[in-house]
């Protein structure tokens, strides 16, 4: 199977007011996107234009490269990951509004709404969300004769007022009607304009892939300040770091051919947040961000990735719009590792990022016209951990770390007299700014302060689904920190660390369902995830 191929979900189009059509997913399909249609065996048009969505009860949207969704689910088996991705997929649908200049999206997920043969009416009374039941669902509630069977359904319906609540604000859904099973009628308000995005269902995509962007912030409009802030939120650990490259990249988004956009370096041990910082970036900003795997970069023509496959795949994630495409964020990590290849393959793509970085246009061949991809404008970032280019020989990433008081500080000149790359392709990035190994003062502040922790994510969750309160004791903060620091690893170790020791417990949560107040994470959670307190 070609990594390159693409698959989109196919949905089924109905019509649910005036300027208002809800798309239920029906299968998956295969092929390629090129604006505004789905190439597979037959053609399908993507729900970009009022006219498209008007004239076709079929479209086609959500769509994504096979490599892609191989990367955000780090599994090689693309069969698999094609059959997992659309079992998550098939219960959400999309809200198309239609009545303004551009047009709306609000996704949901109707395994919320859904019940079987009754009616419910999910709205605002007066300002505040509220369930409205029919005759039939009234009955069968008081057709119930256990309690706790009773106490379930009236925590059904609290938890789904509560998405409905969440759903209005992020989307200003006013009106969800459900009858047998079914979404039959679907209201929002109308002065809001923009797309909406269910960031629940989405936060794990957006780990490596900015999803559904919009239109791009006005880059003079945007406030630097904001821009720190937004990702200092995420990243921890390197606030000077942090100016400078939203300073930059900012530069880059207001510049013009005869400005020119000016690349960064960064280079730091694995887990320090190099990759976070760019991806919180690019949401902030609303502008695509496609991360190359330098190592696996190929010539054009040769087996692999080239430079225009991956152009492609940005062009993808910018919604088909060139323009889009071509002021996104372009990074490419394993930096360091093309350097230490000796196949012959890798030294013409040292050459071609020679001409990459000046910028250039791509063509790049599709079934259906050819594309043209100007890079001039692209923010370029180099990624990639150096270990030698730092002074000192200690443990990386996440490993024992160095005292408050020192640390290995990063020397450019090495790049030269180890021959790694050579001054002729450096200086071309005229920023280098490194990430520097995190302190375990800081790795406390991600696991309890940070936008991206999977354990403040878990303990709002649970509070909202639950009505239970998760709280860790220091021990079990410093048991993760121990953990992360047997071996060299990043956040993404941090927060499957944090997973793996709570599946156990949300069993528990689960099948006490009403009967627990307090979890309480030790130690010992982080070892055997089944040594926990239920108060």
């Amino acid at each position: 199977m070609n990594s390159l191929e693409e698959i989109g979900i196919k949905y089924k189009k109905n019509k649910i007011g005036d300027n208002l059509y809800l798309l239920v997913p029906e299968e998956l399909i295969s092929g390629y996107s090129v604006s505004p249609v789905f190439y597979s065996i037959a053609e399908h048009k993507m729900p970009q234009s009022r006219e498209i969505i008007e004239e076709n009860e079929e479209l086609v949207d959500n769509i994504y490269s096979i490599k892609d969704l191989c990367d955000i689910y780090e599994f090689d088996d693309q069969e698999f990951v094609k059959s997992y991705f659309f079992e998550e997929e098939k219960d959400k649908a999309i809200v198309i509004d239609t009545s303004g200049k551009e047009i709306r999206k609000i996704f949901i997920n109707l395994d919320t709404f859904r019940c079987t043969n009754i009616e419910e009416t999910y709205r605002l009374a007066e300002s505040e969300p509220s369930v409205v039941l029919n005759d039939n669902a009234l009955t069968h509630l008081l057709n119930l004769e256990n309690i706790d069977t009773i106490r379930r359904e009236l925590q059904r319906y609290k938890k789904t007022v509560k998405t409905f609540a969440q759903k209005n604000e992020e989307d200003s859904l006013t009106k969800v009607c459900v009858q047998n099973g079914h979404v039959t009628e679907v209201n929002i308000d109308k002065n809001i304009i923009g797309v909406g995005i269910d960031q629940d269902d989405y936060d794990q995509k957006m780990d490596k892939v900015n999803i559904n962007l919009g239109a791009p912030v006005d880059p003079k409009t945007i406030s630097v300040t904001s821009l720190e802030n937004y990702i200092k939120e995420r990243v921890f650990g390197h606030p000077d770091e942090i100016r400078q490259i939203a300073t930059i990249l900012i530069m880059n988004l207001r510049a013009t051919k005869e400005d020119g956009v000016e690349s960064i370096l960064i280079p730091g041990p694995t887990g320090t947040g190099k990759t976070a910082t760019i991806e919180a970036a690019s949401e902030f900003l609303g502008i695509p961000f496609k991360i190359v795997d330098t190592s696996n970069l190929v010539a054009q023509g040769i087996k692999g990735t080239s430079i225009e496959d991956e152009l492609y795949s940005l062009f993808s994630l910018a919604d088909n719009k060139r323009e889009l495409a071509e002021k996104g964020i372009i990074a490419f990590d394993e930096f360091d590792k093309l350097s230490q290849s000796d196949l012959d393959i890798k030294g013409p793509i040292k050459n071609i990022l020679l001409k990459f970085i000046e910028g250039t246009t791509y063509r790049i061949e599709r079934l259906k016209g050819d594309i043209y991809i100007d890079t001039k404008l692209l923010s370029k970032l180099f990624l990639g951990a150096f270990e030698e280019l730092f002074a000192e020989e200690k443990s990386i990433g996440f490993g024992q770390g160095p005292s408050q008081n020192s640390r290995r500080e990063f020397d450019i000149n090495r790049m030269y007299e180890k021959n790694i790359y050579s001054k002729e392709l450096i200086s071309r990035i005229p920023h280098v700014i490194p990430y520097y190994e995190l302190t375990d003062e800081i790795k406390r502040d991600i696991i309890l302060k940070s936008k991206l922790s999977k354990y403040l994510m878990k303990k709002k969750r649970y509070e909202r689904e639950f009505n239970v309160e998760l709280m860790a004791e220091d021990s079990y903060i410093e048991a993760l920190i121990a953990a992360l620091n047997e071996k060299d690893r990043s956040i993404r170790d941090l927060n499957n660390l944090i997973l793996k020791s709570l599946a156990d417990a949300e069993h528990e949560l689960l099948l006490q369902e009403g009967h627990v107040k307090k979890l309480v994470l030790t130690s010992d959670t982080v070892a055997d995830s089944k040594k926990f307190k239920l108060l």
